[in-house]
């Protein structure tokens, strides 16, 4: 089983190599089975080690899936009129690696977001 998952892993990431290679637009999800609730951050990273940059894995999780799920008027940037959520970050938004650690304040709605 352990090694049909390696093999599943490759190739998956093989094909995001390639959709990125050619431009295809990418999301962020959160389709990713039985991972723990709050751990999607992660996949931040393999997009990155799948070739995207930093910065535009950011894009992934905001503007492309607003876009993508036909809301980019809506969402997904800071803009008038836009709905906006934000995650401020006490350091460099591209450090992928150390990101969730980073958050400093999460305003959802509008409304602050207590972290405790």
């Amino acid at each position: 089983m352990v090694r049909k998952l390696r093999e599943v892993n490759e190739i998956h990431k093989e094909s995001v190599r390639q959709a990125i290679a050619v431009g295809v637009k990418i999301a962020m999800g959160a389709d990713v089975g039985p991972a723990p609730q709050g751990s999607n951050l992660t996949e931040l990273a393999l997009m990155v080690d799948a070739g995207l940059t930093p910065a535009r894995s950011l894009v992934t999780a905001t503007a492309s899936a607003a876009e993508l799920l036909g809301l980019g008027g809506e969402v997904g940037r800071i803009d008038d009129g836009d709905r906006t959520d934000l995650v401020l970050v006490d350091g460099d938004v591209t450090d992928i690696d150390d990101l969730a650690r980073l958050v400093s304040e999460v305003w959802k709605d509008g409304r602050k977001v207590d972290l405790a």
